[in-house]
């Protein structure tokens, strides 16, 4: 079965830069390393959300790890956030359009598109539910989410933010392979 993500942008992915291609283009186990910023919104709502969600606190130059772990046909991803540990498992849904992924957090399961913005790959918040039941798209967590690469470091820039809400956190870093 060819990878999650070279099922999911077919030849596109040869046109992103050389870090994205590695992270995202491998059927083998992977770990990778590095640091990030943490932003949390500053609201009682806000701050609420991100404790459900079990989103990392707030700080800077937190050490960061991820292990990319291929299973059944997507992707577990068990990220690190200097001893906060945030799962999903990343698919792609039976008759999804070309582009679309999804990201299941627990029993919250939010559909991405992918899109290619020259060196930037932009993650796109389309659709959400909780299970099976659809939640409404007027709640939908939105944001200014992508990854690129700068110099030969894989980057990436997080943002989820609700309407009525506002910023729930956001979080910006640099991964390199460590194995």
């Amino acid at each position: 079965m060819t990878v999650l993500y070279r099922r999911v942008l077919g030849a596109a992915l040869d046109d992103m830069p050389p870090q994205l291609r590695a992270l995202h283009d491998s059927a083998d186990p992977r770990a990778w390393s590095g640091q990030a910023k943490i932003s949390r919104g500053a609201g009682v709502l806000s701050r609420l959300i991100g404790w459900v969600m079990r989103l990392p606190p707030q700080g800077d130059a937190i050490p960061v790890s991820v292990s990319f772990i291929p299973k059944n046909g997507g992707e577990e991803w068990q990220r690190d956030f200097g001893g906060h540990a945030l799962m999903s498992y990343q698919y792609q849904a039976p008759n999804a359009q070309p582009g679309i992924i999804n990201e299941r957090f627990g029993m919250i399961d939010v559909t991405v598109a992918l899109q290619t913005d020259g060196e930037r790959l932009v993650l796109e918040p389309i659709a959400w539910a909780f299970g099976r039941l659809p939640l409404p798209n007027a709640l939908l967590p939105v944001g200014q989410s992508f990854e690129t690469q700068i110099d030969d470091r894989f980057v990436f820039d997080v943002e989820i933010a609700m309407p009525w809400v506002g910023r729930i956190a956001a979080y910006q870093g640099w991964l390199l392979p460590t194995k």
